[in-house]
């Protein structure tokens, strides 16, 4: 797994296994960034895109190319992103969650144009190669699939459990049935039903893919928000990395931890494991993502 250092801290790149952690060959991140969202392309690129340093925005993509040694500075677009999802093996789609509004589509070495407008969502993830979901439209329970092929936003999916916002969701695999998958959609902050107000929480929401209704699943070990959800490369379980939580004196903290989630045999089965590796330091606004064991000369596996 690869993490990026949050603003407080040196920006670089780290890789981190389950059982050990090892340094790595990418080169040093060059730009103070949090906020950011990262997405792996095909041929092994990764693409660092948006994110803020104190009150400066940070307006393109740097990519990476697996040996090729150096970060390249893609176009600026003029946007905050809070998801970032491959179209193809060129192409980024970028766009604004948190505050809605509009999306671009670029590529390395331009800006190919905007894509479509929609209000703010919790989460977005993309559920299988021709659909994406967006989860919690307008704070609410609303959501809705969009189509990758021609971008544009479809029917209303099935309706959250809870109004939900600034949460971290992402799919798995059932590790005893490879035709079932689950979307989850956990931490952030859920709006009272009876009072009206919105609390941090650590509750977990499972939509089994194909269905039409959300359910309450396990919750997490704490209340988290700001962290990062990432599929194995295998599909079978989501590592949340990091993520930031409240002491006892309402103090905000940084978590070092790696929370693994698994669906053993059906929905029932679903689990949050804290793993015993952690991260050298607390982390919350950051990227993540597993990286090809070939790919990367020093990254190494036991």
């Amino acid at each position: 797994m690869v993490v990026l250092q949050n603003a407080n801290t040196i920006t670089s790149l780290s890789t981190l296994f389950l059982t050990t952690a090892w340094p790595t060959s990418v080169p040093t991140f060059e730009y103070y960034v949090a906020g950011a969202v990262l997405v792996m392309l095909p041929g092994n690129q990764i693409a660092v895109c948006g994110g803020y340093y104190i009150d400066n925005d940070i307006e393109f993509c740097a990519y990476y190319k697996a040996n090729q040694g150096y970060w390249m500075r893609g176009p600026t677009f003029g946007s905050l992103p809070s998801f970032g999802m491959a179209i193809n093996e060129t192409t980024l789609l970028l766009a604004e969650l948190r505050y809605g509004g509009r999306s671009v589509i670029v590529t390395m070495d331009q800006l190919r144009k905007t894509g479509p407008t929609w209000p703010t969502a919790a989460c977005a993830t993309q559920i299988n190669a021709t659909t994406a979901i967006f989860i919690g439209l307008n704070r609410g329970k609303t959501n809705r699939y969009l189509s990758i092929q021609d971008l544009s936003l479809s029917q209303d999916g099935p309706s959250t459990v809870f109004d939900r916002h600034d949460a971290m969701c992402g799919v798995v695999q059932d590790m005893s049935d490879p035709s079932a998958s689950y979307a989850i959609l956990t931490g952030g902050q859920v709006k009272n039903p009876v009072t009206g107000i919105w609390d941090y929480t650590r509750s977990t929401e499972i939509l089994i893919i194909g269905s039409d209704q959300w359910i309450e699943g396990p919750d997490l070990p704490a209340v988290t928000f700001r962290g990062q959800l990432v599929t194995a490369p295998d599909g079978k379980s989501i590592v949340l990395s990091g993520g930031s939580s409240w002491d006892e004196n309402g103090v905000r903290t940084f978590e070092k931890s790696l929370i693994r989630f698994q669906c053993a045999n059906g929905v029932d089965s679903c689990r949050w494991t804290k793993l015993e590796i952690e991260m050298d330091h607390g982390r919350s606004d950051h990227v993540a993502a597993f990286l090809p064991e070939n790919d990367f000369a020093c990254f190494k596996w036991d």
